[in-house]
């Protein structure tokens, strides 16, 4: 199988969103009503949507790049990839 697990990345994923929330259950449970854990909240809820978006993100490129290259997400080590189609994104001239 030539695709990259996901497995990994699922991970990471998850793990940064179960910290988020988490951190921010804990801020509106035991937190003090202070600036600074405003801010630390506004952080996390960042970060939450930016794994989300790149998580999704990531795996739209994933995608793109298997059905671009005919099944493969790259090419084996050693080999160079396939040439682009004329008009898609190849050399000029």
């Amino acid at each position: 199988m030539d695709r990259p697990s996901w497995k990994h990345r699922r991970r990471v994923v998850f793990g940064a969103l179960i910290f988020c929330a988490l951190a921010i259950t804990w801020l509106m449970i035991r937190g003090e009503d202070i600036r600074l854990h405003e801010t630390i909240a506004v952080g996390l809820i960042g970060l939450a949507v930016s794994v989300i978006g790149s998580y999704v993100f990531g795996a739209a490129w994933d995608d793109r790049n298997v059905m671009l290259h005919g099944g493969r997400a790259s090419a084996p080590s050693g080999e160079a990839p396939p040439p682009a189609p004329p008009g898609e994104g190849g050399p000029v001239g």
